[in-house]
């Protein structure tokens, strides 16, 4: 046993920490130097700054806000503007230094041991640069002021905990963290627990100045947005949020927003009203509904969508920054994310074992940290989706301490300075081999193109009358028993000669289903083909497809381009031998987002280039009142079907049939009970 003047158990030096933090600080001052912020009220565009003219609308503000602005950031950028006419307090001074200050915080943490200092150091430098530059794309403040005050909370308790004056600095930390992001009321009980822990033994003063705070900001302003609008969570559009994480989720009906009463401080698509918050309400059970009906599936989703969260995407809204750290930044970010999850799991076991070792496991600020990054990292997987690289933005100094779990507990974790077992350097290779694996495996890529010719069915069809085809967005994801979903679908399938199918999944590498285009076909007895927009854990695992009772001469698959999101579309195209003549359809699924406008115009100019009669299908996200869609469908010759589906924006239509060169004669439709959207179906025949 060692004493307490045993050297192993002596403190190292500070000049190491001082040196590199005085470094990281230097360094963030030159980063950030031309680095702006997008304001908190700027929230889904909210509220309008500038109008705000009086103090007397403050108080007004917060009587009514419900929407997710974060109330303190909020009221100093109100400040800020009332005294100067801006608000740069926070959305360049607060936004520069809670960059910098964070990556401190971080190396802080890593005492007393070297190794994980000079690792926090790079990690620190490499992940601040790839910051400033990747955040360009969508710089919300709160992204990065969450990180400075949960790394504050965590540096006051570990090192301040036996003082008033360092209780009360944690707790207003951590009160001031809840205010600045929704979500972290969900940690909040960890973060106590952790907190009171450390606080041990439990003398009044301390745990009254740390509760204070907490009680006073966070509790007060749960307590009104309760009292006022009947929320629990600070935020009236946390089912919006959710629904981009699940789309597979059918939306309900939702309540028309237009005409709410509004501050005259709100712009007019202002989110902060009851309607809003009973629409997202209404959304989150529809979501939590489908996960219930569809739970495996649903479990394969969420590993998806944490395997797209920890693969390090440094597309922000079609913004890609180019610079000589955006490679290392890359290949280095998807460690020590992968590391915490790990890290979380070993902590979380070790619980589980000893459930009455919990208190001080997570009175460990190394724990607290690995732990409560581990889960925000599942909270943004899992109920958030289209900004993987801001969410990373936001647990990247918290990533970079690389905190190693502690799983004895030790009268001195201050003073004291673990060594490194043999065995541990084993599992960290081991991990390392794994994390490599996983992302490698996780990581989205296109097939590319490919060609075939002379696709029949078992029993081609005789035609005999008009032309039949349909569309269907099959959503495959849905499909909780994959046989029977199939046969539904397939039995809208009567009477039509081809089928163009979008959201297919691809063949199953845990069982020995074929991929849903193949079953489909078989099951109504027709040609099938899969084509498959995107490859991960090393199949063909998504795409478009078709099926069809009639010769298939010559078909191509060709990927659309994606500039600024990941590249999962394609154009599919096929010869169909509809007796004597030769139609060419195209099916394809095109981006509604940040690729729709480039995605669209390639199809367009594809479609037009092709000999007539020829028909275009799938979901097109496209109203019939944008360019590329009006443009086209003013053509002479040109013919359409849609119909109107419910989206997070309202009805709009979505999937489209459009002919060109022949006519459109009866249109239906049909319900599978598989997918949300309903198949559509055409009769063609000869124009005039």
């Amino acid at each position: 046993m060692s004493s307490p003047t045993d050297p192993s158990r002596r403190a190292p030096a500070a000049w190491p920490w001082i040196a590199a933090g005085l470094l990281i600080a230097a360094f963030g001052l030159w980063a950030t130097r031309g680095a702006v912020a997008s304001g908190a009220l700027t929230w889904m565009d909210s509220f309008d700054v500038a109008a705000f003219r009086r103090p007397g609308q403050i108080l007004e503000f917060l009587a009514h806000l419900r929407a997710a602005v974060p109330p303190v950031l909020a009221v100093a950028e109100i400040a800020n503007q009332l005294v100067a006419g801006n608000t740069d307090w926070v959305t360049v001074h607060l936004y520069r230094a809670s960059l910098v200050l964070a990556y401190v915080m971080a190396i802080a943490l890593t005492w007393p041991s070297l190794p994980r200092l000079g690792l926090t150091t790079a990690l620190s430098v490499v992940f601040l640069w790839g910051s400033v530059l990747v955040h360009a794309g969508g710089p919300n403040v709160y992204d990065t002021v969450y990180p400075f005050l949960l790394l504050g909370f965590l540096v006051a308790l570990r090192f301040g905990a036996r003082t008033r004056t360092g209780a009360f600095a944690a707790g207003l930390c951590l009160a001031l963290a809840e205010l600045t992001r929704p979500f972290v009321i969900v940690l909040m009980p960890l973060f106590l627990l952790g907190a009171l822990a450390s606080l041990r033994p439990l003398q009044r003063g301390r745990t009254l100045a740390f509760l204070l705070p907490i009680l006073a900001l966070s509790g007060g302003w749960h307590a009104h947005q309760y009292l006022s609008f009947g929320q629990i969570v600070w935020s009236n559009h946390g089912g919006y949020n959710i629904h981009r994480a699940w789309p597979m989720a059918k939306l309900p009906p939702l309540l028309s927003e237009e005409g709410a009463p509004r501050l005259e401080t709100e712009l007019p698509g202002s989110f902060n009203s009851a309607v809003h918050a009973e629409n997202s309400r209404r959304i989150q059970r529809a979501v939590l509904a489908h996960v219930a009906a569809h739970p495996l599936d649903s479990a394969v989703h969420a590993l998806e969508r944490m395997a797209n969260v920890l693969s390090g995407e440094i597309n922000l809204k079609g913004y890609i920054p180019d610079s000589p750290v955006m490679p290392v930044y890359l290949m280095l970010v998807k460690y020590p994310a992968l590391w915490v999850m790990l890290a979380g799991l070993v902590v979380l076991a070790a619980g589980l074992l000893r459930p009455s070792a919990i208190p001080w496991l997570v009175g460990d600020a190394g724990n607290l940290l690995i732990v409560s990054t581990a889960a925000t990292l599942v909270i943004f997987a899992l109920t958030e989706a289209g900004e993987e690289a801001r969410f990373l933005i936001a647990v990247l100094p918290m990533l970079a301490a690389v905190a190693v779990p502690r799983l004895t507990p030790d009268p001195d974790p201050v003073r004291y300075r673990p060594r490194t077992p043999k065995l541990a350097w084993a599992a960290a290779i081991v991990a390392v081999v794994g994390i490599e694996v996983f992302a490698q495996g996780s990581m989205r890529r296109s097939p590319g193109a490919a060609e075939g010719r002379g696709l029949a069915p078992p029993v081609p069809a005789t035609l005999s009358g008009p032309l039949r085809l349909g569309v269907l967005q099959a959503r495959g994801g849905m499909w909780r028993d994959r046989e029977q979903a199939a046969r539904r679908v397939a039995a809208c399938f009567e009477g039509l000669h081809f089928v163009g199918l979008n959201g297919l999944r691809g063949r199953s590498r845990l069982d020995a289903a074929p991929d849903q285009a193949t079953m489909l076909a078989a099951l109504s007895g027709r040609a099938g083909l899969f084509a498959p927009t995107e490859r991960r854990w090393w199949t063909d695992s998504f795409g478009n497809g078709f099926v069809t009772s009639l010769p298939t001469a010559r078909w191509r698959r060709e990927p659309l381009p994606a500039p600024r999101t990941v590249p999962r579309r394609n154009l599919v195209t096929a010869e169909l031998a509809a007796g004597t003549a030769t139609v060419n359809v195209l099916v394809t699924q095109i981006d509604g987002l940040l690729d729709h406008d480039v995605q669209m115009k390639l199809v367009v100019e594809r479609f037009l280039a092709l000999p007539t009669p020829s028909v275009l299908m799938g979901e097109l996200n496209a109203r019939r009142d944008e360019p590329a869609m009006a443009r086209l469908l003013g053509l002479p010759g040109v013919e359409s079907f849609t119909v109107d589906l419910p989206t997070p924006v309202g009805p709009r239509p979505v999937d489209w049939i459009v002919a060109r060169g022949i006519a459109i004669g009866r249109r239906t439709t049909c319900d599978t009970g598989v997918s949300d959207h309903p198949l559509l179906a055409v009769d063609l025949v000869p124009g005039p």
